[in-house]
């Protein structure tokens, strides 16, 4: 008896949402992108190095606020998610109602908290912005209130923009999130543009936060989903035991990425001087684009992950994980090497001459990200299921192992012992229990995708690398023609290195896809 082999290629509809998908992340990293690259020449021009440096902290304190979610938005959407994967639609519409109710009674009491601390401090004469280093800007304790409240009134937008992806539109959850980024990071840029101060920017933040972060959104779902009921209902006393279970195991994840964010400014802006706090902030702006970049198409690949597991699919999961690992890695490795290889120059236009471009710095938070290549698939699903216990313990770990370090190498390097602390944090604690982690979820061994993941990491970075220095050979490197001759370089050499990594099955259905479109001129899917 003959079988037939399995087909390869993957499902068209997982791969319309990967495409899709990957698409919005596309314009969401792009709008990002354009926002922290416009940002640091337009703050720095309009209020100078050390107002700048306040904003910074300042920013970074409000954003910690948003551990005040206390793991609700985690656990919550992930509920959401899975129940509309498996069918459950009376379960699904519960879980976001009663969610509802839950922020309500959040937000109304932070927000009530917030303003009886702020009078308290008033009454007492406490300066709270001079707590965390920040005595030089006028307006600091408004700016600070401001921001908070701009927290505060997007805490339960997560769980809304969930319904999009728990339907199978993660594009559209995408969608009005960077609509709602691009008027958060731009806001304050135009009130500093119109001579606005940090109120004003913050102020500036606030109305986008109300305007472009929950306008857009609502109108969209009342569209798409005419039966949809977004009324707040108050959880009963199994639901609140599922979250008192569940929820603090989110909290230390989502926590964990705040601290991770905002520590090492706010201790930089504590133990060393406001040249430092710009130094690192910048960099690690530059360095993040790398980091987003990826992360952005590692979520659309753990999104379909999860819905697979959910359903019960584990050796697809396991497939789509093997499949991607060394793409995401080797995409990882080429963008690394082209922050370091064109770093200097774009830095030195992009703050206007004022920052020097370190490489001790740059270096660090470069190795932190390619350490953590190998897994960022994996660590993407497992965020995106049911496992809240395991990414709270790696979370806590990174977390720990920031907080013991930058204290300690900050006041004896500045950025550098910051940007050390956030490598080891990064690169170095989670791997392998998140190897660990996704082996037990798949229910298959994960170590070879993780070892091909950093091969092509390597391979990517020494590609860029060569092509930097062969375009060192003939040109100047620094000037626009150097910079240009090098896009171009990178970019022949990176097509055919990520597809070289691919599987002979994906290499195959690539191909094919690509003479289909060139045969008959539409794409195909």
């Amino acid at each position: 008896m003959t079988t037939t082999p399995p087909d390869p290629s993957p499902p068209a509809g997982l791969l319309r949402r990967l495409a899709a998908g990957a698409g919005a992340q596309g314009l969401a990293s792009a709008v990002l992108l354009a926002g922290q690259l416009l940002s640091v020449p337009v703050l720095l021009g309009a209020w100078g190095a050390d107002a700048y440096a306040d904003w910074l902290v300042l920013s970074a304190a409000a954003g910690l606020l948003a551990l005040a979610d206390l793991g609700l938005h985690g656990h919550l959407s992930n509920a959401l998610r899975a129940a509309w994967a498996r069918g459950d639609e009376a379960g699904g519409r519960r879980i976001l109602q009663s969610g509802l109710g839950v922020y309500a009674a959040l937000t109304g009491g932070l927000a009530l908290l917030v303003g009886v601390a702020a009078l308290a401090m008033a009454a007492l004469g406490v300066d709270g912005p001079a707590l965390l280093g920040v005595a030089g800007s006028d307006g600091a304790g408004a700016t600070l209130l401001l921001l908070l409240a701009a927290t505060l009134l997007l805490l339960p937008r997560g769980l809304v923009a969930t319904v999009h992806s728990a339907r199978g539109a993660f594009h559209r959850e995408v969608g009005v999130l960077t609509l709602s980024l691009a008027g958060l990071q731009g806001a304050p840029m135009l009130a500093a543009l119109a001579g606005g101060g940090p109120p004003q920017a913050a102020a500036a933040q606030l109305a986008a936060a109300l305007l472009l972060g929950w306008l857009p959104l609502l109108r969209g779902l009342r569209r798409r989903y005419p039966d949809l009921e977004l009324r707040p209902l108050p959880p009963t006393r199994d639901e609140l035991r599922r979250i008192a279970a569940t929820a603090p195991l989110y909290a230390v994840q989502q926590g964990g990425v705040l601290v991770l964010v905002n520590a090492p400014v706010l201790l930089l802006g504590w133990l060393a001087a406001p040249a430092a706090v710009v130094a690192f902030a910048t960099l690690r702006t530059l360095v993040g684009l790398v980091r987003q970049s990826v992360q952005q198409v590692a979520v659309v690949l753990g999104l379909e992950m999860a819905r697979l597991c959910a359903r019960g699919e584990l050796a697809g999961a396991a497939r789509l994980h093997a499949g991607s690992a060394a793409a995401l890695g080797c995409a990882t490795g080429l963008l690394a090497g082209a922050v370091w290889v064109a770093g200097p120059p774009v830095f030195a236009l992009w703050t206007h001459g004022t920052t020097p471009f370190d490489p001790l710095v740059a270096a660090l938070l470069l190795g932190g990200l390619l350490l953590r290549a190998p897994v960022q698939g994996a660590a993407a699903t497992l965020r995106l299921v049911d496992r809240p216990g395991v990414v709270a313990a790696v979370q806590a770990g990174e977390v720990a192992a920031l907080l013991l370090l930058a204290p300690a190498l900050i006041p004896w390097a500045g950025a550098a012992g910051a940007a050390l602390a956030a490598a080891v944090a990064e690169g170095l604690v989670s791997g392998p229990w998140v190897l660990r982690a996704a082996g037990r979820l798949f229910g298959a061994a994960v170590l070879r995708p993780a070892l091909r993941a950093g091969a092509a990491a390597l391979a990517g970075l020494l590609a860029a690398l060569l092509a930097g220095a062969l375009v060192g050979l003939v040109i100047d490197p620094v000037g626009p023609a150097g910079l240009a001759v090098f896009a171009a370089l990178w970019a022949a050499v990176a097509v055919p290195l990520l597809v070289a990594v691919l599987d002979t099955g994906q290499r195959a259905w690539l191909l094919g896809r690509l003479r289909h479109h060139t045969t008959t001129g539409r794409p195909a899917c």
